[in-house]
Order: structure tokens, then C-alpha cells, then sequence
């Protein structure tokens, strides 16, 4: 089908390929997991990160853990 191109024929075969091989990957793809999947590969997620923190949850001092380090003096509290 390209044998009467003059030019950019390898290129032209090659972006048909990449063409074809995306379309049926994609197809495949859609096929194994099915509608539900994509629709919510789709779904609007900011619902979830606007969420708030839980009353109860206390909050933790960066500064704790530094007492663990070998070469590290902690700072002081205050």
C-alpha cells in the first residue's frame, strides 16, 4: 500500500504500526477489564482529597523521632 511513496515511506509504515498497535492495545485493554473499570478511570476524584482529618487524631511532633538518629542531636522542646 506505501510501495508508491517516494518519501518518508519507512516512517509512514512506522507511524501506521504505532497507530494500529495503540488502537488494539487499547481494545484489549477495555475488553479484559471491562467498562467499569474505565468509567471509573474516569470518575472525578477531588471528592476524596477534600476529606478532613478525624477529630480524634492527634497530631504528631516531627522533632520525636530525632532522638533515634546516631549522629543527630534533637532540638530543643519548646
Amino acid at each position: 500500500a506505501l510501495s508508491g511513496l517516494t518519501h518518508f515511506r519507512e516512517e509512514t509504515m512506522l507511524a501506521l504500526l504505532v497507530i494500529l498497535g495503540a488502537g488494539l492495545y487499547f481494545a484489549l485493554v477495555y475488553l479484559v477489564l471491562g467498562r467499569r473499570w474505565f468509567s471509573g478511570l474516569l470518575k472525578e476524584v477531588s471528592t476524596a482529597a477534600e476529606s478532613t482529618a478525624p477529630v480524634n487524631l492527634e497530631q504528631s511532633d516531627p522533632t520525636d523521632d530525632s532522638e533515634a538518629l546516631p549522629d543527630s542531636e534533637p532540638p530543643p522542646k519548646g
